[in-house]
């Protein structure tokens, strides 16, 4: 996402980006997010529906090819890296309930076709998300 401020405005500094984006998601009934969780989130979704880095960066329009190669997808991950990497794989309240029910979590594209099955079978691209990672 990337936004500016045409004359007479001055420019917009990055807090009222952020002021900005948050008050969009709340109007919009979504949790609390910043233009850096979005970047994110269209960076992950586009990934795990088979984008290449190259292309994600060139959406993105990251200066330095670098700062794509930095994104990952993960097999596996434990709860706790999910909290503590601060990873927003889904609401943190949703992952402690998760964990302290051992209910394990997959994590898949809905925008692949068959995604849902061939992550049921173990196939496909997906993470899977529990106690021992």
């Amino acid at each position: 996402m990337f936004l500016a401020a045409q004359a007479p405005c001055r420019a917009l500094s990055s807090h009222g980006t952020g002021l900005i984006v948050q008050r969009a998601a709340r109007r919009a009934g979504l949790p609390r997010c910043g233009p850096r969780e979005l970047r994110h989130s269209l960076a992950s979704g586009l990934l795990a529906s088979g984008a290449s880095l190259a292309d994600v960066g060139e959406i993105l329009r990251h200066a330095d090819p670098a700062t794509t190669a930095n994104a990952r997808r993960f097999d596996r991950l434990s709860y706790l890296d999910v909290l503590s990497k601060d990873l927003k794989v889904m609401d943190a309240s949703a992952i402690s309930l998760a964990r302290e029910n051992r209910i394990p979590i997959l994590v898949f594209s809905i925008h692949n076709p068959g995604a849902f099955a061939d992550a049921v079978r173990g196939a496909g691209r997906h993470t899977i998300i529990t106690e021992e990672g």
